[in-house]
């Protein structure tokens, strides 16, 4: 709780870590994917809680190493919890091979603006 919003916990495991991806990638694809919904929707619904109406959040996500593609899972999670897409940037590397690239441009990155509704 920080002033009279509830956050999500700073001490959870996001599913983002590898730990948690391994984990969840034992139970197969469809088990990966229901787990990152779930886990989406819990973030962006507390996100939006604590958004007045018009109220707007900006969100960094970054595909990950299980191939999600997060700028589209992100948008969609979103709009069913009330928050509205207005603007987004993906930033990606342009080398193919994914062994050439430096250590921290091996994926791509979005930022995503989101009013509430």
């Amino acid at each position: 709780m920080v002033g009279r919003r509830r956050w999500v916990g700073a001490g959870r495991l996001l599913l983002c870590t590898r730990q948690a991806l391994r984990r969840v990638a034992r139970g197969g694809p469809l088990a990966f994917a229901a787990a990152w919904e779930a886990e989406q929707r819990d973030w962006l619904a507390t996100t939006r809680a604590n958004l007045r109406r018009g109220g707007r959040a900006a969100l960094m996500v970054g595909d990950g190493e299980a191939g999600v593609d997060a700028l589209a899972s992100t948008a969609t999670v979103a709009e069913a919890v009330g928050l509205r897409l207005l603007a987004s940037a993906t930033i990606a590397s342009t080398v193919h091979s994914r062994g050439a690239r430096h250590k921290g441009k091996r994926r791509p990155e979005h930022t995503l603006l989101f009013e509430a509704v």
